[in-house]
């Protein structure tokens, strides 16, 4: 990428687990989700005050771009403990699935959701929360470099159970 290279692999592993920003916006589609966020001093990547994903280093806390992809998409009525709220602008039916795109009510970012076709409760103009399958948020750090989880612990559902279970 603009005479860089980036990352070297088999392209569903490049998919699954992009090295780099660059690499995650350019494979796939449609495109990876981003919304900004930032990492705090406990190693806790957020959006505002919304917990995505635990475990990250600690070392460097501040800004940084959450990523999901659009079929680890999750859209639930109620909120939960690691979601967002978001309003469904529009539905886009494309035969067995249909995409779904939102908008993040506290932001700007618009976010694509793939599901299956004949999902009830979607409609364009309804709030939902957004939220990732366990381990599906990526981080990238100001220079787009992968922000790895440095435990096993990769979602903060996971780390709240740990400290609860």
């Amino acid at each position: 990428m603009h005479g860089r290279l980036l990352q070297v692999g088999r392209p569903d592993a490049v998919y699954r687990d992009p090295a780099h920003l660059d690499v995650a916006t350019f494979v796939g589609a449609p495109r990876i989700n981003l919304v900004a966020g930032s990492v705090d001093a406990d190693g806790v990547a957020r959006r505002g005050g919304t917990a995505l994903l635990a475990g990250l280093a600690a070392d460097a806390p501040g800004p940084v771009q959450l990523a999901l992809r659009p079929e680890h998409v999750v859209l639930a009525a109620e909120s939960g403990p690691a979601s967002l709220p978001a309003r469904v602008e529009r539905l886009e039916f494309q035969g067995a699935e249909i995409l779904a795109h939102l908008r993040v009510l506290d932001g700007d970012e618009r976010l694509t959701a793939r599901l299956p076709a004949g999902r009830p409760g979607i409609e364009a103009g309804r709030d939902l929360h957004v939220s990732g399958h366990d381990g599906a948020w990526l981080a990238f750090g100001p220079g787009g470099e992968r922000l790895r989880p440095s435990a096993e612990i990769l979602s903060v559902g996971d780390r709240q159970a740990l400290r609860h279970g």
